[in-house]
């Protein structure tokens, strides 16, 4: 017969069911280490933890945590990057570790430790010049070739940190050689100015620098020529074959060019090569100063203005941009305003004939007539010409000095006999002196010279020399 199980029994067979599972399942869970009663190495607080498991692994990981040590698991990652518990564990090659693969930060005491600056630093090389080769030179001679610069005259590397010796050497522009300090932090880029220049035609202009330097001396500006600036362009030109991104030689042969055509009358070709010049190097007091000649020659006064002001707060010891100031002046009929910066101009030694002209004339319209005088007999001495004589005779009408004004006239036709300006002032005169014979003669040489009216008044002309006629036959 069957014998049936007490509750007693049962219940204590459950319990020790449940009490066996317990034990397999820790024993299940357990590392090999402690399956075996043994316990894991320790780590030194100094020593760096080996290296992040790569994807997937099942690898035990020791972390050094402020002193203690402490065994996790690492398990494996699902597709969405988190482990068995959920919790997401950073992918292999994160911040766990440096950057492309380098060993992962060393963990302290006090934390862990800065990571060293890269031991090789992008450094560039800047000659100008195409084809340049570059070396690194060594104490006992050797020396390495780190390139050759490409098109834009530079050359990018990689060197170490620290001094070094570098040369670049040009087939046809020379060598440099100088010492580098390559350091974290800094752009690294270091410029060469190579010993020789390419060999270019240099004529009886002169060089560059020699054009430009007498072009900026007050006592030569005005002698430097068409041709002379011509040469420029040329020497230009052949330079910038080898040196495309001179800034420097671009912007004087740009200035070169509109000289040429200012010089040439082309005045607006000359103001789009002289703003050219401008907009390449917005600090050229040149550039500005050619400017306004050219809107000065066209008659832009304003434009002219604004460009002397701004060589003038470039360079406020440029003698010739007070000169060009004072004559826009002076044709806005700001005379006493204009006599201040002609006076400046010859304080900073600009003594052209055309400034000291213009600046008697200003005189003139001040009828500061002594003073122009002055200016104008000073002139004349070292140069005679039509014009000076014209304005002498202007000066001593205003002093009423008519038979001094006479001479001058006459002196005015001597050197010019086709001038009917010079006639018709000297018939003027000669009227007013009552000289009617003389006067009747030069008023109807200067309505023969002059039958469109350019420089004379013919009505004036034509009144008076009737007026002279009349009074001979009176006579």
């Amino acid at each position: 017969m069957k014998q049936k199980s007490s509750p007693t029994v049962i219940f204590y067979g459950l319990i020790a069911a449940a009490l066996f599972l317990c034990a397999a399942g820790s024993v299940a869970g357990s590392t090999p280490s402690q399956q075996q009663g043994r316990r894991p190495p320790k780590i030194a607080d100094d020593e760096t933890p080996p290296a992040a498991p790569p994807r997937g692994s099942n690898r035990t990981r020791s972390n050094t945590k402020t002193g203690r040590n402490k065994n996790t698991t690492t398990t494996r990652l699902s597709r969405n990057g988190t482990g068995a518990s959920g919790v997401r564990t950073p992918p292999h090659g994160s911040r766990t570790g440096t950057a492309n693969g380098a060993p992962p930060r060393t963990t302290t005491r006090n934390g862990p430790r800065a990571s060293s600056p890269p031991t090789q630093l992008q450094v560039t090389f800047v000659t100008g010049a195409p084809g340049t080769s570059i070396m690194q030179n060594f104490g006992d001679g050797r020396h390495t070739n780190l390139g050759v610069t490409h098109g834009d005259g530079k050359l990018t590397v990689q060197l170490p940190r620290g001094l070094h010796a570098i040369t670049a050497s040009h087939p046809t522009l020379g060598k440099h050689r100088q010492n580098v300090e390559v350091r974290a932090g800094n752009n690294n880029t270091f410029n060469f100015k190579l010993a020789g220049q390419p060999a270019a035609n240099v004529n009886a202009s002169g060089s560059i620098e020699d054009v430009f330097r007498r072009f900026l001396d007050p006592k030569q500006t005005d002698a430097v020529t068409a041709k002379d600036w011509q040469s420029v362009q040329q020497q230009a030109a052949a330079l910038l074959l080898n040196s495309p991104l001179n800034m420097q030689l671009r912007v004087q042969s740009l200035f070169a060019e509109g000289q040429v055509a200012y010089l040439s009358g082309n005045h607006g070709q000359a103001v789009t090569a002289f703003n050219n010049a401008a907009l390449a190097m917005p600090d050229s007091a040149l550039a500005f100063y050619g400017l306004g000649n050219a809107y000065l020659a066209t008659n832009q006064l304003s434009e002219a203005a604004r460009s002397y002001q701004r060589v003038m707060q470039i360079n406020n010891a440029f003698a010739m941009a007070y000169r060009g100031f004072a004559d826009v002046l002076a044709r806005q009929g700001k005379n006493e305003e204009a006599q201040k910066y002609y006076e400046r101009a010859r304080t900073l030694g600009y003594s052209s004939a055309v400034a000291n002209h213009n600046a008697a004339r200003s005189l003139m319209k001040q009828q500061r007539w002594t003073q122009a005088l002055k200016e104008l007999s000073e002139l004349v001495k070292k140069q005679p010409q039509v014009e000076l004589f014209l304005d002498i005779g202007d000066c001593y009408v205003g002093m009423k000095q008519l038979h001094s004004a006479a001479r001058a006239y006459q002196s005015a036709i001597q050197l010019s006999p086709q001038s009917a300006l010079a006639h018709y002032k000297y018939g003027e005169v000669m009227y007013e002196s009552r000289e009617y014979a003389p006067a009747f003669e030069a008023l109807e040489k200067s309505l023969v010279l002059d039958q469109q009216g350019t420089t004379i008044n013919r009505r004036r002309a034509r009144d008076l020399a009737n007026k002279s006629a009349e009074r001979l036959r009176r006579m």
